[in-house]
């Protein structure tokens, strides 16, 4: 009898109990143009990681777009790399200040630098290809 009871009582299904930090990670995994969408709307609520990722994203883009135009303008050496960073930081820095995601000013420079050595290995690589690709091939 206690075997076909506790067998019985196995069987169910648990349910599982989603705490308050689960709700954030969920939210995070959203598409990125759902994140784009909700970037364009004046007073939307955000979490930190949701914008980290749009920034984050946002400054890839930065980094293959600035690769390409400083190989198809021939720029070389340190102004190169100067030039990006303080692009990919103006940009990255103006992008979520324009849009008012409502964070607080301690928030400033992790958001600053989220994404930064993705984005500048993204820019040194495109920048060669495109580099070698207009002027030595």
């Amino acid at each position: 009898r206690k075997g076909a009871k506790a067998s019985a009582t196995s069987n169910k299904i648990a349910t599982p109990v989603v705490a308050a930090s689960d709700k954030s990670t969920e939210e995070s995994t959203r598409p990125l143009g759902a994140l784009w969408a909700q970037a364009q709307q004046r007073d939307s609520d955000w979490n930190k990681q949701d914008i980290a990722r749009l920034v984050h994203i946002v400054r890839q883009v930065i980094g293959v777009l600035c690769g390409i135009i400083w190989g198809i303008v021939p720029v070389v050496g340190w102004p190169g790399i100067v030039g990006f960073l303080g692009t990919s930081v103006g940009l990255g820095y103006l992008f979520f200040a324009v849009h008012q995601f409502g964070v607080s000013e301690e928030w400033y420079w992790d958001l600053t630098t989220e994404g930064m050595f993705p984005s500048f290995a993204l820019f040194v690589v495109t920048w060669i290809f495109t580099y070698n690709a207009m002027h030595i091939v």
